[in-house]
């Protein structure tokens, strides 16, 4: 999966979750609201850097695309995305 493929998926899942929570407003209180934002920015800070830590490795090393190990990162990533 590209980067760029990751980083839209990323970023339509988040403004998903955003509307949801918005659309749900009389269930979430300012503070929960506050902290679900604080959780998304971590969370997708967190997965941005892991994205691209992997591209760097992959320029380094020049890994072949079917990699088992390289594979295995990208999957776990993916995975934690969605």
């Amino acid at each position: 999966m590209s980067h760029e493929l990751l980083f839209s998926k990323v970023k339509l899942k988040i403004n998903q979750f955003i509307d949801d929570l918005k659309s749900t407003d009389s269930l979430f209180s300012g503070m929960k609201f506050a902290s679900m934002l604080m959780l998304i920015r971590y969370r997708t800070a967190e997965l941005l850097s892991r994205s691209l830590s992997l591209i760097s490795w992959k320029k380094r090393t020049k890994t072949p695309a079917n990699s088992s190990r390289r594979k295995g990162l990208v999957d776990s990533l993916t995975m934690e995305v969605f």
